[in-house]
């Protein structure tokens, strides 16, 4: 396998980012102010969605994640980090980057439950056990 997995790549930059944060923010309270901010902004909108627009997507929510958590850190350093518009700007921006997302992506075929298989049905079947030798009786 040649280049570095992209799973590698994003965990360091959260990392980085994580490392960031940490170090410029001077209280407890200021770091769970951020980490709360930015998990409602990725959070709330992609599973409300998922639940209630059936056009939605993973790049939807891919989408929303990453437009929420831009504009909520941006309005961070304006606003201030204890301020509400972080919050309320990154859910609006997060919402409209969901439903472009959605609405412009292909719309995904409907899921029959009926028709997936049951839980161990994609299993082999074992193979029979041989019946034991029975001992002849002397």
């Amino acid at each position: 396998m040649t280049g570095v997995n992209p799973n590698r790549i994003a965990l360091f930059v959260s990392c980085v980012a994580s490392l960031v944060i940490a170090l410029g923010v001077d209280s407890i309270v200021g770091i769970v102010t951020v980490a709360a901010d930015i998990l409602a902004v990725a959070v709330f909108v992609p599973v409300i969605g998922a639940l209630f627009m059936r056009r939605s997507g993973t790049a939807a929510a891919v989408a929303s994640i990453v437009a929420g958590t831009v504009v909520c850190v941006i309005f961070m350093f304006i606003s201030g980090l204890y301020a509400n518009e972080p919050v309320l700007y990154g859910m609006l921006a997060s919402f409209l980057a969901f439903v472009i997302v959605s609405a412009v992506t292909p719309k995904r075929p409907a899921v029959d439950f009926e028709d997936l298989p049951r839980p161990g049905a994609l299993t082999a079947d074992p193979e029979p056990e041989p019946e034991p030798a029975h001992a002849p009786i002397h």
